[in-house]
C-alpha cells in the first residue's frame, strides 16, 4: 500500500510548494503560461529568423519596379585587401628612401 502511496505522489504534483501559502492559479492563467506564450515565443523567433528574406524580397521588387537603384557593386564585391589597385601602391624603393608619394 505504500508504494501506491508514493506513486499517487509522482502523478498527482503539489498545488504550492511546502511551506508556502496556499494559491489558486486561475484556469486563464495556466492557458497563457502553457500555451499562448511558448505560441508568441515561437512567433516571434519565426518573424526573426524570416525577417532578412522579406526584406531581400522586397528589395528586389523595388529594383524591379524602379523604385531602388541595384546594389553597389564595389560595396559587394570589395577586392581583398591584398589586392590594391597598381596605382595605389607605393613603388618599394621610394618605401625604402622614406618617399611615400603624399603631400602630407
Amino acid at each position: 500500500m505504500s508504494s501506491a502511496l508514493v506513486l499517487m505522489n509522482v502523478l498527482v504534483p503539489l498545488k504550492v510548494m511546502p511551506g508556502w501559502p496556499p494559491y489558486t492559479f486561475s484556469p486563464i492563467h495556466f492557458i497563457v503560461l502553457c500555451f499562448i506564450g511558448p505560441l508568441l515565443v515561437a512567433a516571434l523567433f519565426a518573424v526573426i529568423g524570416k525577417t532578412p528574406g522579406w526584406l531581400r524580397q522586397r528589395h528586389a521588387s523595388e529594383q524591379a519596379a524602379g523604385l531602388a537603384e541595384p546594389a553597389d557593386p564595389a560595396r559587394r564585391d570589395a577586392a581583398p585587401a591584398d589586392e590594391v589597385a597598381e596605382a595605389d601602391r607605393v613603388p618599394t624603393d621610394q618605401v625604402a628612401a622614406g618617399e611615400s608619394g603624399s603631400s602630407h
